[in-house]
């Protein structure tokens, strides 16, 4: 793909605040539209079916997976799915705007590959590591069990900052959104 339209990528660990930092930048920056994802996770305040995802039950995600429909797919979390729509959807869009959307390290890495020229992943950061583990003990919504995961897989997620074009620390969240809305309207004019 050639076109000049970019998708930029916010990949960063649970809890570091992609879906904020995703929503400030959306109306800093009118003009670039959410490529949502498929999940098997239950939608979270603020969320609209479709904007940020499109929530199924897991037969009906693997249903999609077996009719190729997905262009990448991980479980994130155990029995929590999370896959991008099919490569021939996401050139479509691309071809008339520009998008962004938040994704986990490893759906970062497929979707960097799948569109090389294309594709800007930008690391959010956490302050501190301390921090990272206090807003996943805060969310409320998670188990014991999915807190715990969560927690163990931090190491494996943070390595994978090299994988990133640009990196931004989520300590205070308008300072953030400032920093990656600088970093998209740099990388549109490019």
């Amino acid at each position: 793909m050639t076109n000049k339209h970019k998708l930029f990528i916010l990949a960063g660990p649970s809890g570091v605040g992609k879906n904020a930092v995703l929503e400030g930048v959306i109306k800093k920056i009118p003009n670039i539209k959410i490529f949502p994802s498929y999940t098997t996770r239950k939608k979270r305040k603020g969320e609209k079916e479709g904007r940020e995802h499109f929530f199924v039950t897991e037969k009906k995600f693997k249903e999609l997976i077996n009719k190729k429909f997905m262009l990448e797919h991980q479980e994130v979390h155990p029995g929590l799915l999370y896959g991008t729509p099919a490569a021939e959807k996401l050139e479509l869009l691309l071809s008339k705007h520009n998008l962004i959307k938040d994704v986990d390290v490893l759906g970062a890495q497929s979707l960097k590959k799948a569109f090389p020229k294309n594709s800007i992943i930008i690391f959010i950061k956490p302050p501190s590591l301390k921090e990272l583990k206090n807003r996943i003990l805060k969310r409320g919504e998670l188990s014991e069990k999915q807190i715990e995961q969560r927690l163990l897989r931090i190491p494996f997620e943070m390595k994978m900052i090299k994988i990133a074009d640009y990196q931004v620390i989520n300590d205070k969240l308008k300072k953030c959104v400032s920093d990656l809305a600088k970093i998209v309207k740099k990388e549109i004019i490019k």
